[in-house]
């Protein structure tokens, strides 16, 4: 806990002889030891509810195809230190993620429940939904099942199906992809990611973007389901737009384009 700004404001009041302006000091350093805190903890900081919320969705997620596996448990710790957790909020954490793999879980209604008493920013919950991905990726768990209840848990957060592709392919790009990209070596990645957006590598900065916008449009899951398209279409339409999106930032990062 950090104490150091209640300390000093309230030993400053003091020295003035009012009670009062001691007890302001106090209160104002309370807001600024919650302010570095916050700077301490950065931009990974959750409250109570979103840290209930965010481990018991990962709970579900682990138990989506039936078998909890020791690298899904161990990025859930991974997240919970990233996060700067206490003692305390580790324990209620692992409590959260035990009652997700409940089959009785309503993991919709779950998440929704959130929005409605938290009400989250748009920002905030992109950023929920980023965490959450960060640890299914870490995880290796991303299969079929896991990803119906990814887009359950992006419905509830009010996230269309292209931002979460596109979240999820902006992630692995990130990471890098593994070891097999980086045994592949960059020229090779490079030549498939313009062979992914149907382009020479001579190509203008300019026909890159139009490229990438063209094969979005075109592959646009969200479209494809608003015309009847099947679930496994629909499917195959989220991957392409994930290929798509990790070759376009691949070229992009190459060029420095903005």
């Amino acid at each position: 806990m950090v104490y150091f700004g209640k300390l000093l404001g309230g030993l400053a009041g003091a020295a003035t002889g009012r009670w009062w302006l001691a007890l302001l000091g106090v209160l104002l350093g309370h807001q600024f030891d919650r302010g570095y805190a916050n700077r301490r903890r950065g931009e990974l900081s959750v409250d109570t509810r979103a840290r209930d919320m965010l481990f018991t969705s990962l709970g579900a997620l682990a138990k989506a195809d039936g078998v909890v596996r020791p690298a899904e448990i161990s990025a859930a710790r991974k997240l919970m230190h990233r996060l700067q957790l206490s003692a305390d909020e580790v324990e209620a954490s692992i409590a959260a993620f035990r009652r997700g793999k409940s089959p009785a879980l309503d993991l919709g209604e779950l998440v929704r429940n959130f929005c409605k008493e938290a009400r989250p920013s748009t920002e905030t919950r992109s950023s929920l939904l980023r965490l959450i991905l960060t640890a299914v990726i870490e995880g290796g768990s991303m299969n079929k099942s896991v990803r119906a209840r990814l887009w359950v848990i992006a419905q509830a957060l009010d996230v269309g199906r292209v931002e979460l592709v596109q979240i999820e392919a902006l992630l692995r790009a990130e990471a890098g992809v593994g070891e097999a990209r980086r045994a592949r070596g960059v020229e090779a990645e490079l030549r498939d990611a313009y062979q992914t957006l149907e382009l020479d590598p001579a190509a203008s900065d300019k026909d890159v973007k139009k490229a990438y916008r063209r094969l979005m449009n075109r592959h646009h899951p969200d479209k494809l389901e608003g015309r009847g398209a099947d679930t496994a279409s629909v499917e195959q339409a989220e991957q392409i737009s994930r290929d798509i999106i990790r070759a376009y930032e691949r070229i992009r990062r190459q060029r420095r384009l903005r």
